[in-house]
């Protein structure tokens, strides 16, 4: 087992107040001609008929079911409406500070039964796991044993996703989320996810990461695997300081009174931009260089989609389902550039190309886009096509900002039959490391201690493409005499793919 948690986050205090209560009217604008009463939470009502506007029993005849025509809630006050006794039936969420004169605009005059009234956002776990599920369409559901899942093949390989798991203390939701890559015969490889975060959309708590790979052939020694120290805070600093510049456009959905904080969306989009940057370095770099198997070295990517994919469902939960303008891969760009049309294998798209005149196959590159232009995460596996029972192949992640501009790209290669010892234990793939930008704009590379500055680079494609024939050319676990010509100019074909990746983001 294999634990592996990437960035460390500042616990973000809510204040609270006093005020959580809910005002109710019988008649619509708050009127003084019907009854009026104040409910103190947080309190679940169950059935309104017990509840009457004077006061009196039931002989009254005048009970709050199906007769509350206006409201208006406390500073800390959320509450659920619901239009069956037992808070069945349809409801409504209504948040702090709400006044609405005339519950008819939300087709709810005079038919509230029963509410709960709490004193934090009450998440909706089914919501944000629907949500969740609705950003991998295509995938089949599937019921197993050990629960839930969604099966889908990516990049040419087949992988589970089990449906994540809330639980919410306080404004506390912690999650997990288990994933396998499939390979069959009992040697799937594992990986299970969990952090934590407060009901504004902060992290609460580091992302942790722990895989299991099921073959005894792959296990990997615990000193692989080291968390970054310093180095990634110059990515995490560069990443904030990019949102805190770009204009990130913010829409509550419709009938939404909350919209996410700026603050919130530069801290939470940096660290996005994060997560990608220093789980690819530390995990595809060395984790998965242990596989002559695509999909077990594009594993790592997997998680690190669900990541993305899971924050943007829970944000969606929290403020607005329609969270703005967003940062998206357009698969027929991609295709175009490349002056091809997709084929299809395996319920996997891709597109054959030739680069120096040998052959290559891109996949359709995988991509997360974060809530509210918070930025894009991108993957794809490139295979050069060779005589040999298996192909080389490349995996290339590249995040982009919350304007669409390049951000980060690394690269792993795996080379077939290296080494020729047979040794995995101490075979260490070639990788770029992640070529990104410091403070002060320039380009650098980040290894798992170091940022080291890359002099004369203007662009970050043309840095990662040195630093990545670099890693292979002095990689003397590698025979080079062995290589296919295909293998020798993969930078090469992998820069013409980063290239036709950058021109096929769009903000919408």
């Amino acid at each position: 087992m294999i634990k592996y948690q990437f960035f460390n986050v500042s616990k973000h205090k809510i204040m609270s107040t006093p005020n959580c209560t809910l005002d109710v009217w019988q008649k619509k604008s708050y009127s003084t001609d019907g009854g009026h009463h104040q409910f103190q939470g947080p309190e679940t009502t169950n059935d309104l008929t017990n509840n009457y506007w004077d006061g009196m029993s039931a002989s009254s005849n005048n009970a709050m079911d199906n007769s509350i025509s206006s409201i208006q809630t406390g500073s800390q006050t959320w509450v659920r409406l619901y239009t069956k006794s037992n808070c069945d039936g349809d409801f409504t969420l209504v948040g702090p500070n709400t006044s609405i004169p005339d519950l008819g605009t939300l087709s709810l005059d005079n038919a509230i039964s029963s509410f709960r009234i709490y004193n934090v956002l009450p998440v909706d776990q089914g919501q944000v796991i629907q949500r969740f599920l609705n950003l991998y369409p295509g995938a089949d559901k599937v019921s197993k044993s050990s629960g839930d899942c969604i099966e889908f093949y990516s990049q040419d390989s087949q992988y589970r996703i089990y449906y994540p798991s809330l639980s919410q203390s306080n404004n506390i939701v912690s999650f997990s989320m288990k994933l396998d890559h499939i390979k069959g015969g009992g040697k799937d490889d594992h990986a299970t996810v969990t952090f934590a975060m407060d009901t504004q959309g902060y992290f609460y708590d580091k992302i942790q990461i722990d895989y299991d790979m099921n073959d005894s052939a792959y296990q990997v020694p615990n000193w692989v695997i080291k968390i970054v120290d310093a180095a990634i805070d110059v990515a995490e600093d560069e990443a904030i300081a990019f949102f805190d510049g770009a204009e990130i456009v913010l829409t509550a959905g419709v009938g939404a009174e909350l919209v996410i904080p700026t603050d919130i969306a530069i801290e939470v989009g940096g660290q996005i931009l994060t997560f990608g940057v220093n789980h690819i370095n530390d995990v595809i770099s060395k984790l998965f260089e242990l596989a002559e198997d695509g999909g077990t070295m594009n594993f790592s990517t997997v998680p690190s989609h669900a990541i993305v994919r899971l924050l943007y469902a829970y944000l969606q939960e929290i403020y607005a389902a329609d969270s703005g303008s967003l940062v998206t891969f357009s698969e027929s760009s991609y295709a175009s550039a490349f002056c091809k049309s997709w084929q299809t294998d395996k319920d996997t798209d891709y597109i054959n190309f030739s680069n120096g005149g040998e052959s290559y196959r891109s996949y359709c590159p995988d991509s997360s886009s974060g809530y509210s232009k918070m930025g894009l995460l991108a993957s794809v596996k490139i295979d050069a096509i060779n005589n040999n029972a298996k192909d080389d192949h490349m995996i290339m992640v590249a995040t982009f900002d919350s304007s669409g501009k390049l951000f980060s790209v690394q690269a792993s290669v795996d080379v077939y039959g290296a080494p020729d010892s047979g040794d995995k234990d101490d075979y260490a793939a070639p990788n770029s490391y992640t070529i990104a930008y410091n403070q002060s704009g320039q380009i650098v590379q980040i290894t798992k201690n170091s940022v080291v500055a890359l002099n004369g680079y203007s662009k970050i494609e043309d840095a990662w493409k040195d630093a990545m024939q670099a890693s292979i050319n002095n990689n003397s676990q590698l025979d080079h005499g062995d290589f296919s010509d295909s293998m020798k100019n993969i930078v090469n074909a992998g820069y013409q793919v980063l290239t036709n990746m950058k021109s096929s983001i769009k903000i919408k």
